[in-house]
């Protein structure tokens, strides 16, 4: 294609076009594609240069975001590009300034024990904090652009669910509590798991499901009937994961020395074939099961595997994909995930208004980071890249003699597309492609440690830019070499207290700690 001057028969180039309509051309390309453009000729580079909406195209597809609502058409292209590049020179720079300091009067720290849960979420600039208590629940949004001391401390939402279930599950953009349990005899053949589907705020049942969900994960339990006429059901666990209109149960019996698991995956508000359509039979325990997307699904297995199913098409069981190895000890029961599972929508994006000051952008599932987090603090935690989870596995890659041939060893699959952080505090936060986690400075406080595993933070090198190697201990034998390249700085604000969580998204970071210099409750520093 000539880009200057004319044809060799004399007809125009693409060069010789309005501007206007050469740069909605160009605005159908790739950012890497609008970019190669840009370097071949003048007039190229011009347009690209001049254009805030190709400007605006590239700045987006560099921080590897999307869009999860419209762009308001009263606010210019300009202001958005001015929000995009303020933000990312906000966090590359780790220039911390607290904007509020909020008191809670009920508990918000983590598990406090077996029957007391917190879950913590930050969207679209609400805060939410839920609290399980036993048998009662206790609620609280809190808008922080609008938040003042009086709103904080007014009385939380609470109810009474009049039964301490098995497992929970949230999401706060849907006020939607899944609380479940077991009921039933495993010699009988008649054990089943029953999912209630609650409204967070009123404890009653959600408008958009049809009332509780019985899961009886029938062939799991005729084979496990065999096993147990003669003994009992040593023990019964379920675990519950959501996003969006997707839910996705994992329950597991452990009966005659041996274990036996039933996934199912169905749309909860229409119902669905949960009990014919699922996997089934003898495996594994379970640490944790996550959504990644509203087709893939992550099970985090005692034995240190992370198993990836495609759940596209409900209508079928989930289909193994991959089971990649962790370089982890096996039986490790507590290992955990630790990443933000948010489904962004028409329904959970309709409260904006659409203003300029308003974040309506988020990370690429592809381009986000997952961690896996040990159950000791002598252990490292383990960061991810979500898109080893979204590439077509290399055959090489595969351990053809392994059950099934779908498992992937950590030596294939991990150095490239991970690391490995010791923590001086058990504890992180996880927002798109980036980490935050607190560490010691002399006498009382802390400074918070950030990495950014995104190309463009990489590439723009603010920040310090880790690629070399690094090797760490899981235990005093094994140890874990990973190099996947990252951006790392240390604030200077130093932190009062002892920090218990931390939450962050693409736009907030919030902190909480015990604050010394007042009284005992959590406070939240934005």
């Amino acid at each position: 294609m000539t880009t200057s001057g004319e044809s060799h028969f004399g007809r125009a180039t693409i060069c010789d076009i309005a501007e206007e309509l050469r740069c909605h051309i160009l605005s159908f390309l790739s950012y890497h594609e609008m970019i190669c453009c840009a370097l071949t000729c003048q007039t190229f580079y011009n347009t690209v240069k001049n254009s805030l909406k190709l400007q605006y195209i590239i700045e987006l597809d560099a921080q590897r975001l999307m869009l999860v609502h419209p762009r308001s058409p009263t606010v210019t292209v300009a202001e958005y590009l001015r929000a995009l590049r303020d933000k990312a020179s906000a966090w590359s720079s780790f220039k911390l300034n607290v904007s509020q300091r909020l008191r809670f009067p009920f508990p918000v720290s983590g598990l406090l024990s077996t029957s007391q849960l917190i879950f913590r979420s930050i969207t679209h600039q609400q805060l939410s904090i839920v609290v399980c208590l036993r048998a009662d629940l206790i609620s609280k949004v809190i808008d922080l652009r609008t938040c003042t001391p009086e709103t904080v401390n007014a009385p939380p939402c609470k109810w009474s669910n009049n039964k301490i279930h098995e497992f929970y599950c949230v999401d706060e953009t849907q006020d939607l509590m899944v609380a479940g349990d077991m009921s039933g005899y495993l010699p009988m053949g008649n054990s089943k798991h029953q999912i209630h589907l609650h409204t967070i705020s009123t404890g009653e049942r959600h408008p958009l499901a049809r009332g509780c969900r019985l899961v009886t994960g029938r062939a799991t339990y005729e084979i496990t009937a065999i096993f147990t006429r003669d003994a009992d059901c040593r023990y019964k666990h379920g675990e519950a994961a959501v996003l969006g209109d997707r839910l996705a149960f994992y329950g597991i019996v452990g009966a005659g020395g041996r274990t036996y698991r039933s996934l199912h995956v169905w749309n909860w508000h229409q119902g669905g074939p949960a009990d014919d359509v699922c996997i089934s039979g003898e495996g594994y325990g379970l640490s944790d099961i996550r959504f990644l997307t509203m087709e893939k699904l992550l099970i985090l297995l005692p034995q240190g595997h992370i198993e990836l199913y495609d759940v596209e098409d409900l209508s079928k069981a989930p289909l193994l994909q991959a089971s990649f190895v962790l370089p982890v000890p096996v039986n490790a029961h507590r290992f955990r995930f630790q990443f933000p599972s948010v489904s962004h929508s028409p329904s959970s994006c309709a409260r904006l208004a659409l203003t300029y000051e308003h974040w309506i952008w988020t990370t690429n599932p592809a381009d986000r980071v997952i961690c896996v987090e040990a159950p000791t603090r002598s252990w490292p935690i383990i960061a991810i890249s979500a898109r080893v989870f979204f590439m077509d596995i290399p055959p090489t890659w595969i351990d053809t003699t392994s059950e099934g041939g779908r498992v992937v060893p950590w030596s294939s699959w991990g150095p490239q597309n991970s690391r490995c952080f010791p923590l001086d505090w058990r504890l992180f936060g996880v927002g798109g492609s980036r980490i935050v986690w607190p560490v010691h400075v002399s006498g009382s406080g802390f400074r918070l440690h950030m990495v950014d595993f995104n190309p463009c933070a990489i590439a723009r090198g603010i920040g310090k830019v880790v690629r070399e190697p690094s090797s760490t201990d899981f235990d005093s034998e094994d140890v874990v070499t990973t190099y996947l390249p990252y951006m790392e700085v240390v604030s200077d604000l130093v932190f009062d207290g002892s920090p218990i969580d931390i939450i962050l998204n693409e736009e907030r970071l919030l902190v909480f700690a015990v604050m010394r210099t007042v009284s005992a409750f959590p406070a939240c520093q934005i």
